[in-house]
């Protein structure tokens, strides 16, 4: 599993290694600036990787490897934005029993341009004890906005820090036990405000925002008629106005 956690620690670098540096488009959460996983960047690689790391701009190891740990079964996607990269991660001590108690949670930050890393933060789990672990603790991919660093984690929680790695606010999310096996979707931010897909059982599905300044509950949308769609919403222009699309499973 170590393994695991340092072919991830690459991709990292691979995201980042052959746009111009300094010039590069910054990639804040889940499928890029867009939601739609495409970039205006020219010249990206088309082969990376293999016994010769090509393309390869650098290595560092994600905090369950640098750590000793027993990694989570997902660690998240990067965002990148301001010449840093944020990752979420959760892992064990090695031979914990993984259902009877909740991993470490981590946000952790690296230079974009040379890999070291910048801090590591420790966060508090959610009250959510998962029994089935397919899902994971660390799958949402983390968001930035202005100076926030918006992490989703799978017990049941939202943590904000601020771009030095502190603790600025933390938004405990209701009703874990209505979720399927996992909390998978990945904040979206719009403007100020961070968006949550929450779909559980019927009916007690929703879509939250919070503010992305102090993690207090803007509004929230039920969403009775769907189930389990395990999908981060995506932001776009519609007749000049902005519109959230998300999936409803029936």
């Amino acid at each position: 599993m170590r393994t695991l956690s340092s072919r991830l620690a690459i991709a990292v670098a691979l995201l980042l290694g052959t746009a111009d540096r300094g010039r590069g488009e910054d990639w804040p959460g889940f499928r890029g600036p867009t939601g739609m996983g495409v970039t205006a960047e020219k010249g990206l690689p088309l082969e990376w990787g293999g016994a010769a790391s090509k393309n390869v701009l650098w290595k560092s190891p994600l905090p369950p490897a640098a750590l000793g740990g027993d990694p989570d079964h997902n660690q998240s996607s990067p965002a990148v934005a301001g010449g840093r990269v944020f990752v979420t991660t959760a892992h064990w001590a090695k031979g914990a029993e993984k259902t009877k108690l909740a991993p470490e949670h981590h946000i952790a930050c690296y230079d974009a341009e040379t890999g070291k890393q910048l801090w590591d933060t420790e966060v508090e789990a959610g009250p959510w004890l998962l029994t089935d672990l397919r899902g994971g603790y660390a799958a949402p991919t983390p968001a930035v906005v202005h100076d926030r660093v918006i992490a989703v984690f799978g017990s049941s929680i939202v943590h904000a820090l601020d771009l030095a790695g502190n603790l600025v606010w933390s938004h405990t999310i209701a009703d874990h036990d209505k979720f399927d096996v996992a909390l998978p979707e990945s904040p979206v931010i719009y403007k100020d405000t961070v968006i949550l897909q929450l779909d559980k059982k019927k009916p007690a599905s929703k879509l939250l925002a919070l503010d992305a300044k102090t993690g207090k509950a803007r509004w929230e949308k039920a969403r009775p008629e769907t189930g389990f769609s395990h999908m981060t919403p995506v932001l776009t222009q519609v007749g000049g106005k902005a519109q959230l699309l998300s999936l409803i499973h029936i």
